[in-house]
């Protein structure tokens, strides 16, 4: 096999994978932009029964954008560098803050709407 060839199939086996990451960034961003009008509107309008999942709302909603943020920028870079370590970093990202603020995000608030559940 020629070194062209090699190297041309090297950079189509991680194109799948930063074009995912690319469109994830722009579904990020309008997931953010509404969950957070939802958990302002939540904040604002309803009463909550419990102070604790009142107070909890907001600093769910900033880690999973700080985690979310960090997440899209560890994964674009180690796309276009082709690095393990920040794949591998995009991956842990992806797990560990992520699953449970969503979960919290999505279906375990007090106060949850149809758009929370659709989001």
């Amino acid at each position: 096999m020629s070194l062209n060839y090699q190297l041309y199939k090297h950079r189509n086996a991680k194109l799948p994978l930063s074009i995912l990451i690319h469109y994830n960034a722009f579904f990020s961003i309008i997931y953010a932009i509404l969950e957070g009008q939802l958990a302002l509107e939540k904040h604002r309008n309803y009463f909550f029964c419990n102070r604790f999942q009142r107070d909890l709302l907001f600093p769910v909603y900033f880690t999973w954008v700080l985690a979310e943020t960090t997440r899209m920028y560890v994964g674009q870079k180690g796309t276009l560098r082709g690095r393990l370590p920040e794949l591998a970093a995009f991956l842990l990202l992806s797990v560990f803050p992520q699953i449970f603020s969503l979960l919290y995000l999505g279906f375990l608030q007090e106060i949850t709407v149809p758009l929370d559940k659709a989001l």
